[in-house]
């Protein structure tokens, strides 16, 4: 079944039921003319792989999705506090989790990858534009929430 999909579709596929798995987060595909171009708060977590083959992968969220991603994966209730630590502890693992699935599951498990830390960085809508129309990108939606998982491939130059 992997063998016919390019690796967005792969990673973007490996992204969703992640999201499922660990945080009960449910996704559907967006299209890119429901796209909004005034997101509000956003957060972009990225991660470097590289060995047989190099590349990066980000995923963006609309800031409350981040908060909705913790607090199902930490079990905190609406009423308790959630600190932006937390939010941007569980992007980073939701990206690191996909990033390996991803890797295993294109590659196989015998090559060795060496993944950087993920970074998380506040995204403005301009970027969070570019990001939705570019090539490498699939666009989900959950719930009321948008995001966008990206992956690029590099040249081992």
């Amino acid at each position: 079944m992997w063998e016919r999909k390019n690796n967005v579709e792969i990673f973007a596929g490996i992204l969703a039921a992640t999201l499922e798995n660990m945080a009960f987060i449910f996704t559907e595909e967006l299209l890119e003319e429901d796209v909004l171009a005034e997101p509000g708060k956003c957060l972009v977590v990225e991660m470097r792989f590289r060995g047989p083959h190099r590349g990066r992968v980000n995923l963006a969220v609309q800031y409350p999705l981040s908060e909705e991603l913790a607090r199902n994966m930490l079990g905190i209730d609406e009423e308790e506090e959630l600190k932006e630590a937390m939010a941007h502890d569980a992007l980073k693992e939701i990206l690191n989790m996909a990033c390996g699935q991803f890797l295993t599951t294109r590659f196989g498990s015998k090559p060795v990858f060496d993944l950087t830390i993920p970074e998380v960085k506040e995204m403005e809508a301009k970027s969070w534009l570019e990001l939705s129309r570019s090539s490498g990108t699939r666009l989900l939606k959950a719930e009321n929430w948008q995001l966008a998982a990206s992956i690029r491939m590099e040249d081992r130059s």
